[in-house]
């Protein structure tokens, strides 16, 4: 008899103590979870601003100047790259 109490009562303490390990590793890789979800947002939109920054300016220099059989030094691309400084 004794033994089955003490067996249960382990046994129980088991079951109760992986349970809050178990919770909490779930909620520390939740968070995880959104923090990269957070960065990932975070860089797509960046990436996207450059891409739409290139394209318009791209845009510009050919239909300005034609297509360029040579590389061209352009002051446009120099002032966009002074007032926007997140250009890269």
């Amino acid at each position: 008899m004794i033994f089955i109490i003490v067996f249960v009562t382990s046994l129980v303490l088991f079951i109760g103590i992986t349970y809050n390990n178990w919770t909490s590793i779930k909620e520390a890789t939740l968070n995880k979870k959104t923090h990269v979800e957070l960065f990932s947002n975070s860089a797509r939109a960046f990436l996207e601003s450059q891409e739409s920054l290139l394209e318009v300016l791209g845009v510009h220099l050919i239909t300005q100047h034609g297509f360029p059989k040579q590389p061209i030094h352009d002051t446009v691309l120099d002032n966009s790259m002074d007032t926007y400084p997140a250009f890269l």
